[in-house]
């Protein structure tokens, strides 16, 4: 299954324009090779779900971590306990917090956008002779403020509304489509959506997250190769004292 372009492959050629200066013959053999074009059909109909999946893990990840915190800053801890005592929540539900569902789409988005679209429109779509670390930082950041953002202001406002609704009467569980029906009825798609709510959201996330690409594929790399032989040398290390251990074991039975 192929990956995601990652690190100096963003400076590559994009497949498209392999494709458009080679000439493929019928068996699926390139003029760089036999068989260099050949495509798997499996890993071919999977490769979408990857795309979905792994941004989605890294989303639900970051808002069973961060949302609790978030919502307890947003009503207060006295609020939240109430909420949750009068709802009786199992440890599960408290672990994760109100309008879970909403946090983590907004981070599925922004995670999409940052190691997903960024790249991969990167390396396919921008103009080969003006790749550089440079027009990667701009890049990164314009898909942040300008595609990111954009999308995932509307869930940051869902998370804001459902929070409200989920704290009427004391408590109650959110219907996400009574929220949306509710502050589409009272004020249209300025409920979602507002230039306001995109500033404020921009100005909050884009210096650090929108950053992200060109440091996850320009800076990170560097130190790759030494972190991972630490992680393989303590890893055959700690492997080779269970051996080790294992024998001095057999030996005295």
């Amino acid at each position: 299954m192929p990956r995601v372009a990652y690190g100096a492959e963003l400076m590559e050629v994009g497949s498209s324009a392999r494709r458009h200066s080679s000439s493929v013959f019928a068996d699926g053999s390139a003029s760089g090779g036999a068989g260099s074009g050949a495509v798997n059909p499996a890993a071919f109909a999977l490769t979408p779900l990857k795309l979905v999946l792994a941004p989605m893990m890294a989303g639900t990840l970051e808002s069973a971590v961060a949302n609790r915190a978030e919502v307890q800053r947003y009503y207060g801890p006295q609020k939240l306990a109430a909420i949750e005592t009068k709802l009786g929540w199992n440890a599960v539900a408290r672990f994760c917090g109100p309008a879970f569902v909403a946090n983590a789409s907004r981070n599925f988005i922004m995670s999409a956008t940052s190691f997903i679209l960024t790249p991969t429109v990167f390396k396919e779509c921008y103009p080969q002779e003006k790749k550089s670390q440079r027009s990667l930082f701009w890049f990164g950041l314009g898909m942040n403020v300008f595609v990111g953002n954009t999308v995932a202001i509307t869930q940051q406002a869902l998370w804001g509304r459902a929070l409200d609704y989920a704290a009427v009467d004391g408590g109650r569980a959110i219907n996400y489509r009574a929220v949306v029906n509710n502050g589409l009825s009272s004020e249209g798609m300025g409920a979602f959506y507002t230039p306001a709510k995109w500033f404020t959201r921009v100005l909050m996330n884009a210096p650090v997250q929108g950053t992200l690409p060109w440091f996850y594929n320009q800076v990170l790399p560097h130190g790759e190769p030494m972190a991972l032989s630490l992680a393989s040398a303590a890893y055959h290390s700690m492997g080779g004292s269970r051996g080790a251990a294992r024998s001095r074991l057999d030996k005295g039975s």
